[in-house]
């Protein structure tokens, strides 16, 4: 793939920027290895981050976006797929959000593991959810009983005994249900949600926002589509359409690696694809530019002094009076046939596709 091709190398170049992807849950193991891809990295002044998860540890997606904040100027989130929950608290960290037509943020609803079963997790709002509407029901069923008891009487029955019995029946027919609620998990629970509260606010996002991302939503699910991020966020936008052909060769290459379509959709099972994606340009892009800042240094010769095949920029290079080099004059004494194929002198180059040890064989 040459560098124009290279959509990937040419946004790193333009953008000056590392480029970054996260797939999957979110957890500790994945930040880690975020982290420790930095010191592989080119480090450039920015970074970009393709991004696409259900969710997981906060902490985990807090540790990503405060490292990036302090690593790099200018921190961009790339979002083609879900960005659920831990995932949005991350990406309220980017200083941009790009979002594409099928790109989805969601509530920051807080998942914490769910009693007696492994890899599966409750939401922080499910309990108070529970409370709120146990209330709700317990004052609808007051209210209907009272009015009831009231009106069948006849009068007969006073308004204290009437509100006596109706919320005799209001507690009989709930205290099974909010027995069940441990005071314990209660208090879990609101510390997960205070946790997500905290980790925004520490991200720089207004305190509204922040609490309406928590409590405003009613499912760990919820869509919160390109133009309802707009209105609630800052710095979201659609990509350009170089932006998408740059994302659309990050999902080949992570295709290619993986065998999963996991930029479109979060690494399956309760696993993570997260690291560095190599920008270095390729050696012979290198080398050519070593090329060029060395003949630009080089001094001026005149064109008709040159040899045939002579390099200028060669350091080691001299003229003969016969116009040769020395180094030519020593091969081809020591190799006659290359005077009669001076085309392939025996320190050329190999021609593309064939190696230097495959040239040194025919010389």
């Amino acid at each position: 793939m040459d560098i124009t091709s290279n959509k990937i190398l040419q946004y790193a170049l333009n953008q000056n920027s590392d480029v970054y992807v996260y797939s999957g849950a979110m957890s500790r193991p994945g930040s880690n290895s975020i982290l420790e891809a930095y010191y592989n990295s080119s480090q450039r002044e920015n970074a970009a981050l393709v991004l696409t998860t259900y969710g997981g540890d906060a902490e985990a997606a807090y540790i990503i976006a405060r490292f990036f904040r302090q690593m790099y100027t200018r921190f961009t989130v790339y979002v083609v797929g879900p960005c659920k929950s831990a995932g949005t608290l991350l990406a309220l960290g980017a200083h941009e959000i790009v979002m594409d037509l099928q790109a989805e943020l969601g509530p920051l609803d807080v998942q914490v593991a769910k009693d007696n079963e492994l890899w599966r997790r409750n939401s922080g709002l499910d309990i108070f959810q529970s409370l709120t509407t146990a209330g709700q029901y317990s004052f609808q069923i007051f209210e209907t009983n009272f009015l009831r008891i009231k009106a069948s009487s006849g009068g007969v029955i006073n308004t204290e005994t009437a509100a006596d019995v109706a919320s005799k029946i209001a507690v009989g027919l709930l205290a099974p249900i909010t027995s069940q609620i441990d005071p314990l998990r209660l208090g879990e629970m609101q510390r997960a949600v205070g946790v997500a509260r905290e980790y925004g606010s520490r991200l720089g996002v207004d305190d509204e926002i922040v609490e309406k991302l928590i409590t405003d939503y009613p499912s760990h699910g919820f869509v919160i589509d390109f133009e309802e991020a707009k209105d609630l966020l800052k710095g979201v936008r659609r990509p350009t359409e170089f932006e998408q052909e740059f994302v659309q060769q990050v999902q080949q290459v992570m295709k290619h690696s993986t065998g999963h379509e996991c930029i479109k959709m979060p690494f399956p099972g309760n696993q993570s694809v997260a690291g560095l994606i190599p920008t270095e340009p390729p050696a012979e892009v290198e080398a050519s530019d070593a090329e060029e800042s060395e003949a630009s240094e080089a001094p001026d010769v005149e064109p008709a002094e040159l040899a045939e095949g002579a390099d200028p920029t060669t350091e080691d290079t001299h003229l003969r009076e016969d116009g040769t080099t020395h180094e030519q004059a020593e091969t081809t004494s020591d190799h006659p046939e290359a005077q009669q194929h001076p085309e392939h002198q025996p320190g050329d180059r190999a021609p593309s596709g064939e190696s230097d040890s495959a040239s040194d064989e025919r010389g």
